[in-house]
């Protein structure tokens, strides 16, 4: 997860299952899930090639827009 953390500072953070960082009063930015479920048929045991293209397709533009709207919050 990128997060805003509740000091305003940005963090890069992990969750277990489903857990979701709002449970830890840290606001979604971005989120990329690792497990297999999300990325074997394409991409069997390839992990790396998996995010590789993930980060092809970030709209960055948008995760910026989030920020500005949870630093506003």
């Amino acid at each position: 997860w990128l997060v805003l953390s509740e000091n305003g500072e940005l963090e890069i953070i992990q969750t277990k299952n489903q857990d979701s960082p709002l449970s830890l009063g840290k606001k979604p930015l971005l989120n990329i899930d690792v497990w297999e479920h999300q990325y074997y048929l394409q991409y069997n045991n390839r992990r790396p090639e998996f995010v590789e293209a993930y980060f092809n397709v970030i709209n960055w533009d948008e995760v910026n827009k989030n920020y500005s709207i949870s630093k506003k919050k």
